[in-house]
Parts: C-alpha cells; structure tokens; sequence
C-alpha cells in the first residue's frame, strides 16, 4: 500500500466484481454478456456536501470512485458491479505510478444495464 497517499487497507471492506467485455470465446463464438472477471475488496468514496456542488453536481451526480489494491489483470475496457449495481469506468489511475493502489473513477450506468453508456 502506498501510506504517503493515505490509503489505508482497512477501508477496503466492499466487495466489487470486474467484468469482461463481450467479445468471443476459445472457439471463437460470440458472447453477447459481460463475464465475471475477478471480485476484489475495494473502499468507496462519494463526493459530498461542498465538494459536490463545486464540482458541477449535474455530471458527477453518479459518480462514485473505487480504491482497490494495485492488478495488473483489469483495465478501463472492463465494467465493475457492486451489489446490484453495474457502473462504467471513466478513469483509472495508478497512484504515484508505484504499482500498489488503482484509484478508479466510475459512473453508475442508466437502469443498471451492463451494456448502457
């Protein structure tokens, strides 16, 4: 973990599933569905109070941004669901580039739908 930027492990008490993008499978058939690609523990942080309303509510009214512990294995192409929720991700970033904490920016997709936005 990376301690200078404040993240704390302790936090990471949400479970959160990335998903794969349809595309083919071994056989080369189609797969219309997004695929269950890993489920990790993640901290969830929302804008509140002042912060919201500077940083014009209209657009990041469904935003929410997800920390995890740093994978190789996932990227912005994929979609992550929490609870009964899908959500879009919009940025990934790799804190301070050491390769120990993904902070992902993402918005939660219209009617939960995997394939929406």
């Amino acid at each position: 973990m990376n301690y200078r930027s404040n993240n704390n492990t302790g936090e990471l008490k949400h479970r959160i599933t990335f998903l794969n993008p349809p595309g083919k499978d071994k056989d080369g058939f189609p797969i219309i569905d997004w695929i269950d690609h890993v489920t990790v523990w993640a901290a969830i942080k929302t804008l509140k109070g002042r912060a919201f309303y500077e940083a014009a509510a209209d657009q990041l009214q469904d935003m929410k941004t997800f920390g995890i512990r740093y994978r190789k294995d996932v990227d912005d192409s994929m979609r992550i669901r929490h609870k009964d929720k899908i959500y879009k991700i919009i940025s990934m970033n790799n804190d301070d580039e050491n390769n120990q904490w993904w902070t992902i920016h993402v918005r939660e997709t219209k009617d939960g739908a995997v394939d929406g936005l």
